[in-house]
């Protein structure tokens, strides 16, 4: 979404960005579960953005760090790296 408002640049289109660093980065995708979507809701409230909220339930299920600069997830129990 920021790239779309013109508030972060990327060196390049997003779809190559994006697969581009994770191939670089070795990073591998995690698909959406359902268990991943049942834990959003049994989160405190103290992020509202969904998508960030969804982040944060599959780095719990998944024992995962989450990158983020954003001050309001570290709020939760989650590793953060940043």
């Amino acid at each position: 979404m920021k790239y779309l408002l013109d508030t972060q640049t990327l060196p390049e289109e997003p779809g190559r960005n994006v697969t581009s660093r994770m191939s670089q980065y070795r990073f591998l995708d995690l698909p959406i579960q359902i268990a991943h979507t049942l834990r959003v809701v049994e989160l405190p409230p103290h992020h509202a953005d969904p998508f960030d909220r969804l982040l944060i339930a599959q780095c719990q299920l998944e024992s995962l760090p989450l990158i983020t600069k954003d001050e309001e997830i570290r709020r939760y129990e989650v590793e953060t790296i940043w």
